[in-house]
């Protein structure tokens, strides 16, 4: 390295062929430093800001909008939650909380954001900024199946340890099959026993297959944590089950 600015080296992982930042090398001292709090809330800041920025295009290219001013109206509101779930991983990295995980402030983000929108809809509110407020944090279902499913299930399928992946393939397909199956079946029966016959056995059976299909992002940010390595046997199993079960359910 050349130059008196700090560089981040990066090794390229044979297996997958990710690149993984490891240090960052002083070159004024020639030491090995680790990250700072500073320098990765930096990075938080401008990854949110490319994926706001990939946001918008892919949704001018892709997806249908009624005007540009409701277009806008999305992605304004979308960017807006990401950046706050942003200032709150920062905030939980900078003040060292580690008793709740990130995943969990994101929920709590969510939520009080919901929650804000259905009270001010059920007040009626006809102020201009509660009017500009809840407009700006809705999208709609186009948006969300063409815009920011994707990601989320491609992202997980890319990432896993894939050596690992392979060396407890055949639990994560038992679990991922057979107990997707088991536990369709019986929260199915389950649901048509507790309503009585209220509600038809086929849609219980379905909405049986939609609760067994869960994603455990929280549970993976606990084991984070607590120091689970994403090669062990515990992590690939919860990660590999998750992205199994969709297809399964």
């Amino acid at each position: 390295a050349v130059g008196n600015t700090s560089t981040a080296l990066e090794t390229l992982d044979s297996t997958n062929g990710d690149h993984i930042p490891l240090i960052l090398l002083n070159n004024n001292q020639g030491v090995l430093t680790s990250p700072t709090p500073h320098q990765e809330a930096t990075t938080e800041i401008e990854e949110i800001l490319a994926c706001c920025d990939g946001i918008e295009k892919f949704y001018l290219t892709y997806c249908e909008s009624s005007s540009d001013e409701k277009l806008g109206d999305v992605i304004l509101g979308v960017s807006i939650v990401l950046l706050l779930c942003a200032i709150a991983k920062v905030l939980l990295k900078c003040f060292k909380i580690e008793w709740l995980p990130d995943a969990c402030a994101y929920i709590l983000i969510g939520a009080f954001i919901s929650g804000s929108s259905e009270y001010m809809d059920m007040r009626r509110q006809t102020s201009a900024m509660t009017d500009v407020l809840y407009e700006k944090l809705y999208f709609d279902e186009d948006f969300f199946l063409q815009v920011l499913l994707p990601p989320i299930i491609f992202q997980a399928a890319l990432s896993i340890n894939k050596p690992a992946f392979r060396r407890d393939l055949f639990p994560i397909l038992l679990f991922a099959g057979l107990g997707t199956l088991l536990s369709a079946v019986s929260i199915g029966f389950m649901t048509y026993w507790m309503t009585g016959g209220g509600l038809p056995l086929l849609e219980s059976l379905v909405f049986g297959a939609l609760i067994s299909s869960v994603d455990p992002v929280a549970t993976l940010g606990v084991l984070e944590g607590v120091g689970v390595d994403q090669s062990s046997t515990l992590y690939t199993l919860v990660f590999g089950e998750s992205l199994l079960n969709d297809g399964v359910a």
